[in-house]
């Protein structure tokens, strides 16, 4: 997949600090865009997991190893389908989430003010459905602003983008990056 190439570091943090340094490069080349992360400790360098996402259209792919379980998983018109171990799920959704980047630009490139996911969370990569709500706010200074709203809490955020990079967003913190 040729087009525009971006590479670099994230340095994830939840409410006890930071927990994952995820080292990532994606491509994106028109309705095409792929994303490899490889996550560490931030402390220890030890290795936690890799995620690799790939949006091709209308349709989501999603490959993800932590804690030694893998899951992959597939969303297309308006049906997720996923597999962890043995289990295999199927729901009416739009796509997936997490605490990876990743899924913040797959979530502003679906384009809906509401979408419906399957979260999954680390580090034995458990699903649930959340709902959210996306707004676009406009850009500054070449950033795309989108407030995001868990609709269960009433939560939200905002994420910044630039292109298809999150160069700001809750528990996201950009540390390197490089574009070609």
């Amino acid at each position: 997949m040729a087009g525009l190439t971006s590479s670099g570091a994230y340095l994830l943090s939840g409410h006890d600090g930071p927990y994952a340094l995820e080292h990532f490069t994606c491509v994106g080349n028109g309705g095409s865009w792929s994303y490899d992360g490889v996550r560490a400790d931030p402390a220890t360098g030890l290795p936690l997991g890799r995620l690799a996402l790939r949006l091709d259209g209308p349709t989501v792919r999603l490959h993800v190893e932590a804690a030694g379980w893998v899951l992959r998983g597939a969303a297309a018109g308006g049906s997720v389908l996923w597999r962890r171990g043995d289990e295999e799920h199927e729901v009416a959704a739009d796509g997936f989430t997490g605490s990876s980047p990743a899924h913040l630009v797959v979530a502003a490139r679906l384009g809906r003010p509401r979408l419906v996911l399957v979260e999954v969370t680390e580090p034995v990569l458990a699903t649930r459905l959340v709902q959210r709500s996306w707004g676009c706010l406009g850009a500054q200074e070449e950033v795309d602003v989108h407030e995001v709203a868990d609709l269960a809490t009433g939560e939200t955020g905002r994420v910044h983008l630039s292109g298809d990079v999150v160069v700001d967003a809750p528990g996201v913190r950009l540390i390197t990056l490089t574009r070609s």
